[in-house]
């Protein structure tokens, strides 16, 4: 069973290696991420490697998927900066709360 999660994931890396490096497929490859897989399987995953592809296609599908990972959002430097300066330049509700996270995740990181 291990090597299906272990596909699952490579599908994953490769999904939006393509869109990085072919950003033609960007398009595509974030509409056939768009929909929760059957019983949400992957969910985490799925949101996380849309919220990579959206890089591709700007700050709408950004600011989608960042929405999508609330309220318990990955706790990682590159996520929380990219939350704080969307949630930022659109003046969204959570801004001040994602800059907040961001300060704090750094002050722990000392």
């Amino acid at each position: 069973m291990m090597w299906r999660s272990h596909a699952i994931e490579l599908t994953f890396l490769v999904a939006e290696e393509l869109a990085r490096q072919d950003p033609s497929w960007a398009g595509r490859v974030y509409a056939a991420l768009s929909q929760p897989f059957a019983v949400y399987a992957f969910e985490q995953e799925r949101i996380t490697t849309a919220h990579g592809v959206a890089y591709q296609i700007g700050r709408e599908a950004l600011l989608e998927t960042v929405e999508l990972l609330e309220p318990w959002v990955p706790w990682t430097e590159r996520f929380l900066a990219a939350r704080s300066e969307i949630y930022a330049r659109t003046s969204h509700p959570r801004a001040a709360r994602a800059l907040r996270d961001l300060q704090a995740f750094r002050q722990a990181a000392r």
